[in-house]
Parts: C-alpha cells; structure tokens; sequence
C-alpha cells in the first residue's frame, strides 16, 4: 500500500511539476485512476477412450471462471464501479471431430477479500456465438490465497501529437498476486470438474494515467 502511494505521488508530482514549469497552456486533461481485483480459476480434464473405428482418442472438457472488479474515475469519462464474471465452458472429441463451446456474464456475481479469498455461486446459461444455449454450469466455488504474494510494477512516459499540440502522457500501475486452492463443486452439466483444477489466481491492481497538453 506505502509502495502504491508513492508511486501516485510521483507520477501526480511530476505531471504538476511539466504544468508548472512548462508554457502556460500546459493544463491535464486527463487523469484516470483503477483499482481493482480479480479472481481467476480453470479446470481441465483430458479423458482417453475409444473411437469407432477402433483407434484411441480423447475427450477434452475445459472450464474457465474470471470475476473482475474495478473502480475507475476519470476527468473525461463517467466513474464506473463494475463487478463482473465471465464464464466459459468447452467440450471436444478428437474421435469425431465435435466441439462445442459457451460463455456467459453475469454481474454482481462474486465477492473478493484482497488477496485471501474469493467465492463465486451463481448459475450460468452458457450460449454459442449465435445466441443458442449449449450447457449450464452451476459453480458454488471458494479460492483461498496460498503461498507469498508476487509484486509487479510498471512506470512510463511517452509524447505523442494532438490536435492541439503535443500531449505527454505519465502511466504507473502496482500489481500483486498469489496463487489459490479451492473447494466447493463447479458442475458442468451436472458433471463435476472440480477435481481437474488447473490453475488460478487472485489479483490486486492500482493504476494511474496523467496526461498533460502543452
């Protein structure tokens, strides 16, 4: 938290610093802000089996919950606070050939404690690209934060031509991260995938963007 102050007070000092040392049609003309966090978790399930014509084949079954939740305030656009998850689902054959996969979004949908946990339990109707349902994925899913806390940070600056001149624009962002366990039931269909889990993760993220007309 100390290291995401100071990296804000650096970034806000210096663009003050370009406006008020600079010409006096310096002015900011943007300055937007996130923060935010994210929960992120996978399942993956090869299972062999036997084609018709004998051979050996495989079928592939594969999941992916995402729940993202920001808070973003701008000089130019609406303040937006957003909570969202975004399900997908996927099942294949290498026998014939069949795949078939469904995403959905739903808001509101998770709650997220820093980097300690997160739980998801909601239905999702999954639908193909033209609309049509193709599965239903009932998850009842809790992520615990394990192991140390991975950091990572991000400062530039670059120049680029306006209408109205060159605009300079200031962007920092402080991230962290630690992987997860979970527990509960993610059911596909009415099959359990729980016990394929993957990967996952939870995540933090501050960010910033200054950006000055000269």
């Amino acid at each position: 938290m100390r290291m995401t102050r100071v990296l804000a007070w650096i970034v806000a000092s210096t663009a003050m610093a370009m406006v008020t040392m600079g010409d006096a049609r310096a002015e900011v003309i943007e300055h937007l802000t996130v923060r935010g966090h994210s929960a992120l978790v996978s399942f993956d399930e090869l299972t062999p089996h036997t084609c018709a014509d004998g051979t050996e084949g495989t079928l592939e079954t594969f999941v992916s919950i995402s729940g993202f939740a920001n808070v973003t305030r701008s000089l130019q656009m609406p303040d937006t606070d957003t909570n969202t998850v975004v399900a997908v689902a996927s099942r294949s054959d290498s026998c014939t050939g069949n795949f078939v996969v469904g995403s959905a979004t739903l808001d509101n949908a998770f709650r997220q404690t820093a980097l300690q946990s997160a739980t998801i339990r909601r239905t999702f109707r999954l639908a193909d690209v033209s609309g049509n349902p193709v599965m239903t994925l009932v998850v009842n899913l809790t992520l615990e934060g394990t192991g140390p806390t991975n950091h990572t940070f991000f400062h530039d600056r670059f120049v680029i031509d306006g209408p109205d001149g060159p605009i300079v624009t200031f962007e920092h962002s402080v991230g962290r991260n630690r992987d997860v366990t979970v527990a509960g039931s993610v059911k596909l269909d009415g099959d359990e995938v729980i016990d394929t889990f993957t990967t996952g993760a939870l995540q933090e993220i501050r960010s910033g963007t200054v950006e000055i007309q000269r």
